[in-house]
């Protein structure tokens, strides 16, 4: 590390004498050269590949880099997870009895999860809307940058596998304060759903069973399908765009947008989604679909024009490039590469 310090200490040495690089991007394409595994989308910077370079491998930053949040506690970003670990992390939430959340979590503020969904080298975008009186998650929203019908099945049957989703929880392991008996868990957990309170376990949608071999542990098996809208949008469907993770994070910007001015209209809709009729259900999805597939659009104006219409290919392209550069940029920022090579 020394070594590539002393690197960046005669690059920058040349950059303060040389005024034909002043403003220039001569140090940040010299930085490249010297740390060019370590810079996101920086590969091969200088050839046509840089556009496809670099994609899925910084994904995991993006949601730090675009966080925008508004102030609104109510919208909560994670970092990129597969589909299993989504999955996994709002059956956890649901059971706060059992289960601790994630410290960084706060069930009482957080309505609506904005997920950076990575399954199978292609990132998408996954919104679970919350009920965090009841611990419940009513609904998920998934957003794809190519509409493709056969990926969405993919993507639901892997949401609500049922066979694949089980913890085992011990009681006074997870719960030391909590002394809890077969027989006082289960009472306790009718007693919960019969006062209308979170329930620790939700008797309709799981199936419990004891291990023979440690009769305090508890199977939980989550059966319960919960419903995934697909609003996927037709964007990454030009020659050699391999921009994924881009979609997913601009995607990430845009519903943040979005939903600080209409989040109680798709919270109510997701409830419905959750609790109607086969008619209501019907017709909240369609409304989902709506406002996260066209109502989206305006808060999109990096792949939408004023008309809310499909900018051209080239237009994204363009934009893509210049964002690649631009997230490179400030990554060697925020390493602080110069003042480290001035201290050597």
């Amino acid at each position: 590390m020394k070594k590539i310090l002393c690197y960046l200490l005669a690059i920058s040495v040349f950059i303060t004498s040389s005024s034909i690089f002043a403003g220039s991007d001569y140090y940040e394409l010299e930085i490249y050269k010297l740390l060019k595994n370590l810079l996101p989308y920086r590969g091969n910077a200088e050839t046509s590949s840089f556009y496809s370079e670099g994609s899925i491998r910084i994904v995991g930053i993006l949601p730090q880099y675009k966080n925008v949040n508004y102030g609104n506690n109510e919208i909560y970003v994670d970092v990129d997870k597969d589909i299993y670990d989504i999955r996994k992390f709002i059956n956890h939430i649901s059971y706060p009895l059992c289960f601790k959340p994630p410290e960084y979590f706060s069930q009482q503020d957080h309505r609506f999860l904005l997920f950076p969904m990575v399954k199978d080298y292609h990132a998408s975008t996954m919104i679970v809307v919350f009920d965090n009186e009841k611990n419940h998650v009513l609904a998920g929203i998934f957003i794809n940058s190519k509409d493709e019908d056969s990926y969405y099945k993919y993507i639901e049957t892997r949401w609500n596998y049922d066979t694949y989703y089980s913890d085992v929880f011990f009681p006074h392991e997870n719960k030391p304060d909590t002394q809890l008996s077969e027989e006082e868990f289960e009472k306790m957990s009718k007693q919960a759903i019969a006062d209308g309170t979170n329930p620790p376990i939700d008797q309709d949608y799981i199936i419990k069973g004891w291990l023979h071999s440690r009769p305090d542990a508890l199977v939980i098996k989550y059966k319960r399908k919960i419903p995934l809208v697909n609003a996927s949008h037709n964007l990454q469907i030009g020659l050699g765009d391999k921009n994924c993770s881009l979609y997913s994070i601009n995607f990430l910007e845009g519903i943040q947008k979005l939903l600080a001015l209409e989040g109680q209209e798709v919270y109510e809709l997701a409830k419905q989604l959750d609790e109607g009729d086969v008619s209501e259900k019907q017709q909240a999805t369609q409304k989902l679909e709506e406002i996260f597939k066209e109502k989206l659009k305006k808060y999109l104006p990096c792949y939408y024009d004023t008309n809310l219409e499909r900018k051209t290919l080239e237009q994204i392209k363009e934009f893509h490039i210049r964002q690649r550069w631009d997230i490179g940029s400030d990554f060697i920022k925020s390493l602080n590469l110069l003042e480290k090579a001035r201290i050597l």
